[in-house]
């Protein structure tokens, strides 16, 4: 039989105050806030987080600053969708929605139907406060009138021969895209058209950037130089697959190059894309366009 005297010896009691783990609070911990906080009625209430407290983010953009403010809608709109790549169809989505005054309501319907195709983490209001910092939407009213121009007067109530005043019912808040934010969808558009054509064509990318170096010269480039230039180039000529052609086509079907009237120039857009090509190696230079540069130099600029 096992003998229990002294365990009988000891007096076991609960100690709510205690640590289960044997280790008790030091005085600096106590004093030390923790996420959750008691409130005056005794309930547990959980804080936000410090913003002094979160580490920096790199390369974040300060959209809270005059400098941010100052730059125009369609570079910050622009930014936005670079940024929230993966919800460009939701933001494009919300802005083809827009495009007459339409209230929050709707809107909040549109991105529930939008999110049944694509996930975001974001709520309605996050996209909207987004959307209007970047300057891609607008508050105004139902008749699209820009809603902080709006004065609100109390209506005037009379009973007994006194009148009074008593608060009026403020129109509703619609949003609206801007000129900006139709601009942005249409590059969105091409940059993912320019995406697919470049996944599609990887091994002819030093072609592309050749072209798109040319037409990026002041005043463009003509098809004779492109094409002294690029059809000799072992990528398309041994064996022969492509003119230089199909390089003008494709990019000017993504917005990349436009005719000026005279010569083939690169769009703001595709100087945007050939940064983009920065580490895609372009060496071969051919023998005609070595002559083309040399008869350049010497001649008084015209194209022949």
């Amino acid at each position: 039989m096992t003998d229990t005297n002294e365990l009988d010896a000891f007096k076991f009691a609960f100690d709510p105050m205690l640590d289960p783990m044997g280790g008790g609070m030091s005085e600096e911990e106590e004093d030390t806030p923790g996420p959750f906080t008691p409130n005056a009625e005794g309930r547990t209430e959980f804080l936000p987080p410090d913003p002094d407290r979160i580490p920096a983010i790199d390369h974040a953009v300060k959209q809270d600053t005059e400098e941010y403010a100052s730059r125009p809608a369609i570079e910050r709109t622009r930014q936005l969708f670079e940024q929230l790549k993966s919800q460009r169809s939701i933001l494009v989505g919300m802005i083809e929605a827009a495009r007459t005054p339409v209230t929050t309501d709707a809107i909040e319907q549109c991105v529930e139907e939008l999110r049944e195709r694509r996930f975001t983490m974001y709520s309605t209001a996050n996209l909207c406060s987004m959307l209007e910092t970047a300057g891609a939407f607008e508050r105004v009213t139902e008749a699209g009138e820009p809603y902080d121009q709006v004065k609100v007067e109390p209506d005037i109530v009379v009973e007994d021969g006194e009148e009074y005043w008593v608060p009026s019912t403020p129109p509703k808040v619609c949003w609206t895209a801007t000129s900006a934010a139709f601009e942005a969808c249409d590059a969105a558009n091409f940059q993912d058209k320019l995406e697919a054509l470049f996944d599609e064509e990887a091994e002819l990318l030093p072609i592309y950037k050749h072209v798109l170096t040319m037409a990026s010269s002041e005043g463009g480039t003509t098809m004779s130089e492109l094409s002294a230039a690029v059809d000799s180039n072992p990528l398309i000529a041994e064996p022969r697959t492509f003119f230089v052609q199909h390089f003008i086509e494709g990019l000017e079907r993504c917005a990349a190059v436009e005719w000026n009237g005279s010569a083939w120039e690169a769009t703001a857009f595709g100087k945007v894309a050939l940064g983009d090509l920065a580490d895609v190696e372009d060496t071969y230079e051919s023998d005609e366009q070595a002559k083309v540069g040399e008869v350049a130099a010497e001649s008084d600029g015209i194209r022949w």
